[in-house]
């Protein structure tokens, strides 16, 4: 059978007094080919940041033309210091999932009670399967969890001298248009 093909049997009766009887399966669509991904997200405005550290809002769309979507696993992942291991779900190996239409399998949930720690980065990893059981998987950049706000810079404002350069005349008027030329000094 060839990728696409449809099947079904039909099934042809004939009994001794010569009378016939025909009767037809429904047909089922060949599929050789795993869902494809459009879309996978673990945060809601594709940041690589958040502050947030109980929850990830999560969206991931797969499709398969042939025989749709029959169900989902999902993992989220915690990198920490290069070491990648399994942060949800802490007692099972995945999450199953099913989507509401096999044939619109997009997904849109916020996940809670994560107790996600700063630094760390959460992904989420997807595997789809389609009617057919082919399965394909894919996983998020990632968002690391930050909750400390910046440093606040040292900064210093200061004039800088034209001296030299033209007279102490123009200089003056200058620096009454100008006000102040800011020089910013960051100090780390």
């Amino acid at each position: 059978m060839e990728h696409k093909d449809e099947v079904y049997f039909e099934v042809h009766g004939v009994n001794g007094a010569e009378l016939e009887a025909v009767a037809r399966s429904d047909s089922f669509i060949v599929d050789h080919t795993p869902p494809i991904m459009t879309e996978i997200s673990d945060n809601k405005d594709g940041n690589r940041y958040q502050a947030d550290k109980s929850n990830l809002c999560l969206k991931w769309d797969f499709f398969d033309s042939e025989s749709g979507i029959e169900k989902y696993r999902t993992v989220i992942y915690e990198s920490r210091h290069g070491i990648k291991q399994k942060h949800w779900p802490a007692s099972e190996r995945y999450n199953e999932t099913k989507p509401m239409n096999s044939f619109n399998g997009k997904m849109d949930s916020t996940l809670g009670n994560l107790n996600m720690e700063d630094g760390v980065t959460y992904s989420l990893h997807v595997t789809a399967f389609d009617g057919a059981l082919l399965a394909t998987a894919h996983e998020s950049t990632g968002v690391m969890i930050d909750t400390t706000p910046p440093s606040t810079p040292k900064v210093k404002f200061g004039v800088r001298s034209l001296r030299g350069f033209i007279s102490t005349k123009t200089e003056t008027m200058l620096m009454i248009l100008l006000q102040l030329t800011v020089l910013i000094d960051v100090n780390v």
